[in-house]
């Protein structure tokens, strides 16, 4: 499952990602391990965060501590994988995640 964090340019509404974070279940020595790859798209994030600086609304010290914490979500999720959660309650942790970043900077979610 991926999931990307995009925008939409106002001018020409074109679809901007700024990350996509997927995850998935791969099956190492018989085990099944869930493994979460984080992709920062870094020239788009850059220019996002270039055209929101002026922005008096945008709180740059918050976002990059945000963004931060987004590209390194697989340390915040792995209590889960050492306990062997259940996959959904990963992936339901990992969807929280996503979508209150997102409703915070005005960003949209795909899943695919």
């Amino acid at each position: 499952m991926i999931f990307e964090i995009y925008h939409n340019e106002s001018d020409s509404n074109i679809r901007v990602t700024l990350f996509d974070i997927e995850i998935y279940n791969r099956i190492e020595g018989g085990i099944i391990i869930p493994t979460i790859v984080v992709r920062p798209a870094l020239g788009n994030f850059l220019t996002y965060f270039h055209k929101r600086c002026n922005d008096k609304e945008f709180n740059k010290e918050s976002f990059v501590r945000d963004s931060d914490y987004m590209n390194m979500i697989y340390c915040e999720m792995f209590p889960l994988f050492e306990r062997k959660a259940p996959f959904n309650e990963i992936l339901d942790r990992l969807e929280r995640i996503i979508n209150r970043y997102a409703e915070k900077y005005g960003l949209e979610v795909n899943v695919d």
